[in-house]
């Protein structure tokens, strides 16, 4: 039964190219922003815990650019270019799938 399964999602990577770029593409890069992320946590977690009295360390921060204010035009125009992003890509694609030969996608089923 899985083989089935494995043989179709085989046939719809080749059928399929673009959107199966885009799919594989994003699966990767949140695949690798949370491997990122979670290496900065136990970083984070795992400083100084060898200390025989990590109890009583503190850790002092310095304000530099890190410590930036974060404006609000810079969040909605990053949100606004990630919109429209998607609404194009969701758009081409259903574009796409009107024009296509119904026929045609019945055949990579």
């Amino acid at each position: 039964m899985f083989s089935n399964y494995f043989k179709i999602a085989w046939r719809n990577l080749f059928a399929n190219k673009l959107h199966s770029l885009i799919n594989v593409s994003g699966l990767a890069l949140g695949m690798a922003a949370a491997v990122l992320l979670l290496l900065n946590i136990q970083y984070g977690l795992s400083v100084d815990q060898f200390h025989e009295k990590k109890t009583q360390l503190y850790e002092v921060y310095g304000k530099g650019m890190a410590n930036a204010p974060l404006n609000a035009w810079v969040l909605l125009i990053s949100g606004a270019a990630a919109l429209l992003l998607s609404l194009a890509t969701i758009g081409f694609q259903t574009i796409r799938a009107a024009m296509a030969n119904p026929v045609k996608s019945l055949r990579s089923e």
